[in-house]
């Protein structure tokens, strides 16, 4: 008698089921703006994400990454109402392709931005300035 799988056993892991997962602290670099669409809200805004590093001379460097976020529903109205520019939030989501057309040009575009599904304000701005 061979034995089987259960069939409640997970599928086989394929190449292409990837984990898309994205976390990250990181300054908003502008007021959220809020808009609303037939289904729902959305918001969008930048965030600036540091890197810090030593080179090869051991010296210290910064790189700022600037990343477009856009959030959904009522966490995306909670977001909107509750983060400014300059405070300091941590981030999840997933990494998503958004692509155009260029007007001027007719050439495709694409940009990779952030969909958060969640977000925690970890320092205001005005609680920064206070600390200095």
């Amino acid at each position: 008698m061979s034995e089987q799988a259960p069939t409640n056993a997970p599928a086989a892991s394929k190449p292409w089921n990837d984990m898309n997962h994205f976390k990250c602290r990181a300054r908003v670099g502008n007021k959220p703006e809020l808009r609303a669409t037939k289904k729902s809200s959305v918001v969008n805004c930048t965030l600036y994400v540091k890197n810090e590093y030593d080179d090869a001379n051991n010296k210290r460097v910064t790189k700022t990454t600037r990343v477009p976020l856009t959030m959904f529903g009522d966490k995306g109205m909670a977001l909107a109402n509750e983060v400014g520019k300059g405070d300091y939030i941590e981030v999840e989501g997933r990494i998503e392709e958004e692509t155009w057309a260029d007007e001027a040009t007719g050439h495709k575009r694409s940009r990779l931005k952030l969909i958060a599904s969640k977000y925690q304000v970890i320092q205001c701005k005005g609680e920064q300035q206070q600390a200095a």
